[in-house]
């Protein structure tokens, strides 16, 4: 991930307040903070705009 320019494209965001790479089915747990169910709804939408390296390996 370092010198991919993932880190501080997620950190952009601004409600994203930590992330935390974890091992399971759900391998990033992220703490948001957002006023409104909507905009939590939109998190994960400016997500998806990160390189493929953000997502979970394949099982």
């Amino acid at each position: 991930m370092a010198g991919d320019g993932s880190i501080d494209r997620l950190t952009e965001i601004p409600e994203v307040l930590e992330s935390h790479h974890v091992v399971g089915d759900d391998c990033w747990i992220f703490k948001v903070a957002v006023p409104d169910v909507g905009r939590l709804e939109e998190i994960p939408g400016s997500m998806n705009a990160l390189p493929p390296r953000w997502s979970c390996p394949p099982r």
